[in-house]
């Protein structure tokens, strides 16, 4: 799990970085949200990881986005077994 940490707080921080219009950016923002409250518990649950970054990296494809957070986010659901 400490590498899936590592590598979405890389993620996190390159998607912060990335220009992205308004109703995407909250979107991001809302997913990664949701990743970091699970990825912070003690124990997180890969069940509820896995489809988090999945439907994170379904909405960066779809509004194109491009870059290293979404390279990192795609580590993460490998990780995750995905």
């Amino acid at each position: 799990m400490s590498k899936v940490r590592e590598t979405f707080f890389e993620a996190k921080h390159a998607l912060e970085e990335t220009t992205l219009d308004e109703d995407v950016r909250e979107a991001v923002d809302g997913a990664l949200a949701n990743i970091e409250a699970q990825i912070s518990k003690d124990k997180p649950n890969p069940k509820l990881l896995l489809p988090l970054a999945t439907s994170l990296a379904a909405l960066l494809s779809t509004t194109g986005a491009v870059g290293q957070g979404v390279e990192y986010i795609q580590k993460v659901i490998h990780f995750l077994g995905g």
